[in-house]
């Protein structure tokens, strides 16, 4: 007698196992006779395309499902590296079909082509079934940048995945064409899609907008949004100018560096190439921004030249503009009580002149108007540290012919009232 099992193809591992025949009669059960079927594997990956996930995103899991018998091995590998157990968070079976889910978790566009491999090895038999993961990303965001009132200002962004045809850029909200007159976009495929959005004859209120590149393909254009970009721009420094004052009055708010700008930027107040402390940018309302002086006595100390320096962190885009803090002219004569000479004996006059810019120095008599004899007084000794000319008017012989009253007159650049802010300090020989 002879039977036949007969195992159809579409029960696949669920005909595979052990089979037993057993011959029987009415009388008696004969020897069993024993046949294993082994069923090879295959393998399905679920999804079963490439896996594409846009940056940043959780890529979800990887199901690898195959039918086998008897039970094989499973392993997941990324890039030919098997993957660690605590990162296969579901293993199962069911009759003779078996699996292994993988969570792929948050992808970086740096994993974009990483290849995950489900290996499946049962006895001296290996099947292998692969996804590439593939990261849409933009690999070169638009970037903050600076420009100045006229000029132009470029942005840039790169983007690159299987959804990345078409770029476009948004001001505001609003989609914006390359043939406008306020704009111009170059595009070019290279590694990736790439686009150069130039804004034209930029004005203080381009800074105020929003900027942001749009990746996708062109039925649809969203898939990607980079992060907005501002444009922040310098104008002008309108006003900073010299300003005079007289040795102890108070710096007020007419010595300062007025200028247009936005956002709010940054700004350096240098006395002689020295940061000055205490200063604030002020806003005037309607882009512009001033900065002053803290408010302080006018002294030798306080004066000089003075540098407002207006720019934004990392940008080498700057306004410059320089002012003195100019001091009118003061002299003092030693000794100031008059002298008065009996016999025969050396005398001298000394006479220091203070103002910035620093003054200059002559002597006059009231007998002899200009004292201009090189023997009678020394040469001026200019000192620009601190602010002063010093001039001593020396007599070896003062008992003849010196009496009289002598002025020293500290001539300055500036002007006061509308006249020369000059100087003079008298003493007398008697």
């Amino acid at each position: 007698v002879t039977s036949i099992v007969s195992i159809a193809n579409n029960e696949g591992a669920d005909g595979g196992g052990n089979y037993t025949c057993t011959p029987r009669n009415s009388e008696s059960t004969g020897a069993s006779s024993h046949a294993a079927i082994n069923v090879y594997p295959d393998i399905v990956i679920y999804p079963s395309n490439d896996l594409t996930v846009r940056d940043g995103d959780d890529a979800g899991h990887l199901q690898c499902v195959t039918n086998a018998y008897p039970k094989p091995i499973i392993t997941w590998k990324k890039s030919d590296v098997p993957i660690s157990d605590s990162l296969v968070n579901r293993t199962y079976s069911v009759s003779n079909r078996f699996g292994r889910d993988l969570a792929v978790g948050t992808v970086s566009f740096s994993e974009n082509g990483t290849v995950y491999s489900c290996v499946v090895v049962q006895g001296s038999t290996v099947v292998t079934e692969s996804v590439i993961l593939r990261v849409e990303a933009f690999t070169l965001s638009p970037q903050p940048v600076v420009g100045v009132v006229g000029g132009d200002a470029t942005l840039t962004c790169k983007a690159n995945g299987p959804s990345v045809e078409v770029l476009q850029w948004t001001v505001n909200g609003t989609h914006v064409r390359g043939d406008e007159v306020k704009y111009s976009i170059v595009e070019k495929t290279q590694n990736g899609k790439h686009s150069t959005l130039t804004i034209k004859q930029l004005q203080l209120s381009d800074g105020t907008a929003e900027y942001r590149c749009i990746a996708g393909t062109v039925a649809k254009p969203s898939i990607l949004t980079s992060k907005s970009a501002m444009i922040s721009v310098l104008g002008e420094i309108t006003s900073f100018n010299d300003k005079a004052y007289d040795i102890g009055g108070t710096v007020d708010d007419s010595f300062s560096c007025l200028f247009t700008a936005y956002p709010k930027p940054n700004v350096l107040l240098q006395q002689d190439g020295k940061l000055v402390a205490g200063t604030s940018v002020q806003s005037k309302g309607s882009f512009m921004y001033s900065v002053n002086l803290p408010s302080m006595a006018v002294t030798v100390n306080t004066s000089g030249l003075y540098r407002c320096v207006v720019s934004y962190f990392g940008a080498s885009v700057k306004l410059n503009r320089t002012a003195q803090l100019q001091i009118f002219p003061t002299a003092t004569i030693t000794p100031t009580a008059a002298v008065t000479i009996t016999t025969p004996r050396t005398v001298q006059l000394r006479c220091v002149a203070v103002g910035f810019p620093v003054p200059s120095v002559t002597w006059f008599h009231s007998r002899r108007s200009e004292v201009a004899n090189v023997t009678d007084h020394s040469s001026p000794s200019s000192d620009s540290t601190n602010r002063q000319t010093v001039s001593i008017l020396k007599f070896a012989d003062a008992y003849l012919n010196a009496g009289g009253e002598y002025k020293c007159v500290a001539t300055s650049v500036l002007q006061k009232n509308g006249m020369a802010a000059n100087f003079t300090s008298a003493s007398t020989l008697v």
